[in-house]
């Protein structure tokens, strides 16, 4: 695969494709911001005006900054600038892409095409796109029209003002209208060299999309830049590939325009004309999206997505089957043209020959009899061959129409399919009318004397409310699975985690994984999230809950409560950690599962076990919820001294680390700002001593040096 090129109009699901290609392994280098921005102005300048007249007061200054004083400046600065870009992108590394927001330049795409470099351009309904803008601009206090959008006194005020734009002057734009921001990109949509994606087509069933048009429209994409996709990875990754909580959406889904239009803010939209909206392939009544149907029986999804490449391969193979038939077809009707032109060699080979009138008369009638049924023989095997080939085109028919219908049923049966692990405890039925409160999820792996001690101090809390508590374990082999199936009270998952399977090591999964399995198959309103070397001070989990009812009824969105801990014995005060921005985390403490669900739970795979809880409440925190700290919920945790150990966590640390800068830097986190993470501590005092008393009484010492 060589390198590729995507331009992606402003609000249309950039990130859906990065996150893809990103998750697929395509690396992705973003053009220099300088040559970018000096492109798209005088590109922007020079389409639309076609003259030496700036459109928008901020082009002003631009011009003068840049030193264009003339329109032979323009053209020669116009040019330095393309191949300023064609430099960028031919300079990564095969395999990779590059992607901006960039406006249309015919040259600039003639100069791709030269290089063999294809292009890609992603864009949305343009009603759509004005909901997401103006949901973007209120969310970024950064934005240059944010504090005026603020001013403004509805939603309807701002729709109209991103339609019509607001004029500065009679020459110049303070907030350009919607028809200007599309028109200099409209020129990607016209031009055949480059491939054309629409938000509705990748966006998928999450958005209000179809499965099947989010699979097709990234098969022929893949197609497009030379990518062979490897089968169960490349469908893995289109659905894992939307974020509902990326910084790009409020919701991120198609038709939000239907919503949030007024009159009014139709009425002006009108004003563009039909032919606006018919430009870019959309309706007065939007996208075109086969509506759902419900349905009661929970079908297995990896067995209708088997069902669908089962179909998918049959009409490959019935392909294969037709292309075979019709060369064959060919090769028999050139068979008859070879044999006729035989025939009639052979007929003037007698006629010229002397033997030949030699010939008894019944002999000749017969060579003339023989050569004629050659003929017609051959001809009904064509028809035969032709009946054939029309046989297994209607199977064709019938089997492609299937397999469509079983893709429209993986879109259709996408919102009631449980995607969560279901487990149920020994003498528990599964349809219990009593649902659960609270579920109480723990991590563990050959760690039974530790496990058994937080075990204690949960069922010691008395706690209010129904609960459950679930257990993940690593495959343990030192007596906890054995002891975790006495224990009725308690679910247990396991995933093996180490080992060998049919004489291969097991493939090492991430705490996000393992964390997911429990987060999902959890039925309670709030999950609790601990260690298996964590002590609960008493009256900790009813103060959480206690302190999450009093926060959600006084109006917070809320997503989290924080529980102090210390890490036993090297911390003499407990504390809740502030993460990246500031943002208070939770360590050990309550989530809401609602919004562990709309988030898309733990990121499996950019961690391998530190900074997936700091990421998962950044992304808490970026969904609209509030994290809040329970200065009387407390937590022991034992610290771990066993040196390997640490030494071995230290290194993937580095590694966590990396990637947490990275996926937050430029929205939690900024180099050239200070660094707002730390501690707030409290002053409690354990009266009781349960740290010390639990972890250095003879059982635990006994215990400890089992496990060893």
């Amino acid at each position: 695969m060589s390198r590729f090129f995507l331009s992606t109009l402003p609000k249309s699901g950039t990130h859906v494709l990065t996150d893809f290609f990103y998750k697929y392994g395509i690396p992705s280098f973003k053009v220099n911001d300088a040559n970018y921005r000096n492109l798209s102005i005088i590109s922007n300048y020079y389409e639309i005006n076609n003259k030496f007249i700036a459109s928008h007061r901020d082009l002003l200054s631009e011009f003068q900054t840049l030193g264009i004083d003339s329109e032979e400046t323009f053209k020669s600065r116009l040019s330095t600038c393309r191949e300023k870009v064609i430099e960028e992108i031919l300079s990564i590394p095969d395999g990779s892409y590059v992607y901006n927001h960039f406006i249309y330049d015919p040259q600039l795409v003639e100069m791709l095409t030269r290089n063999n470099i294809p292009s890609i351009f992603l864009f949305r309904d343009p009603r759509d796109y004005i909901i997401s803008m103006n949901n973007h601009i209120l969310r970024h206090p950064e934005h240059k029209h944010h504090f005026r959008f603020l001013s403004m006194s509805s939603t309807e005020e701002r729709l109209l003002a991103l339609i019509e734009g607001i004029k500065e002057n009679k020459d110049s734009y303070s907030v350009t209208p919607l028809e200007l921001n599309y028109k200099v990109f409209k020129g990607w949509l016209f031009d055949k060299r480059v491939f054309k994606m629409r938000f509705e087509e990748i966006i998928g069933p999450r958005g209000k999309g179809s499965r099947f048009m989010q699979y097709k429209a990234f098969e022929e994409m893949m197609a497009h830049i030379g990518i062979e996709p490897d089968k169960s990875k490349f469908y893995k990754c289109v659905s894992e590939s939307f974020s509902p909580v990326h910084s790009l959406f409020v919701k991120g889904q198609i038709g939000q325009w239907k919503e949030d239009f007024t009159p009014a803010v139709h009425k002006s939209f009108r004003r563009l004309g039909p032919r606006f909206l018919s430009e870019y392939g959309y309706s007065e009544a939007g996208f075109n999206i086969s509506p759902e149907i419900n349905f009661n029986n929970l079908i297995d999804v990896k067995r209708i997505h088997q069902c669908y490449e089962d179909a998918e391969n049959e009409v490959i193979n019935m392909r294969i089957s037709i292309k075979e038939l019709e060369q064959k077809k060919e090769e028999i009707e050139q068979l008859l043209i070879e044999n006729e032109k035989d025939g009639r060699t052979r007929l003037e080979a007698f006629l010229n020959a002397k033997t030949l009138l030699e010939l008894p008369k019944s002999e000749f009638t017969e060579i003339i009899n023989r050569t004629s049924m050659e003929k017609k023989s051959l001809e009904q095997l064509i028809k035969n061959r032709d009946v054939e080939i029309q046989n297994l085109k209607e199977s064709f028919r019938r089997i492609h129409e299937d397999s469509e219908k079983r893709l429209e049923l993986i879109k259709r049966l996408e919102k009631q399919l449980c995607d969560r692990a279901v487990v149920v405890p020994q003498n528990v039925s599964a349809s219990t009318e009593k649902k659960h409160v609270l579920s109480i999820v723990i991590g563990s792996f050959n760690r039974k004397c530790y496990l058994q001690n937080t075990i204690d101090s949960i069922i010691a809390q008395n706690i209010r409310v129904p609960y459950e508590i679930i257990v993940i374990d690593g495959g343990s082999d030192d007596g906890t699975l054995e002891w975790l199936i006495t224990q009725k009270n308690i679910i247990t998952i396991v995933q093996h985690n180490r080992g060998e399977l049919d004489g291969k090591p097991i493939e090492r999964r991430s705490w996000g994984y393992f964390m997911n399995l429990a987060f999902k198959a959890a039925e309670g309103k709030y999950i609790l999230m601990l260690s298996d070397d964590c002590l609960l001070i008493p009256g900790t989990i009813n103060t959480g809950l206690d302190e999450a009812k009093k926060a959600e009824e006084s109006g917070i969105k809320l997503g989290g409560v924080a529980f102090y801990f210390r890490n036993w014995p090297v911390d003499k005060q407990y504390y809740v950690q502030k993460t990246l921005g500031g943002k208070l985390m939770v360590n050990h403490g309550l989530f809401s599962r609602k919004a562990l669900e709309e988030i898309g739970w733990v990121d499996e795979d950019r961690y391998l076990f530190y900074k997936a809880d700091g990421d998962l409440c950044l992304r808490i925190w970026e969904a609209g919820y509030s994290i809040i700290e329970c200065p009387g919920a407390i937590v022991e945790h034992l610290y771990d001294e066993n040196e390997v150990v640490r030494i071995s966590n230290n290194a993937v640390l580095k590694d966590d680390q990396h990637a947490y800068i990275q996926r937050w830097e430029g929205i939690f986190y900024f180099k050239d700002k200070p660094d707002e993470r730390g501690r707030v501590l409290s002053l409690y005092k354990d009266p009781e001593n349960i740290a010390e008393r639990t972890w250095n009484n003879d059982r635990y010492n006994q215990n400890k040096m089992e496990n060893t």
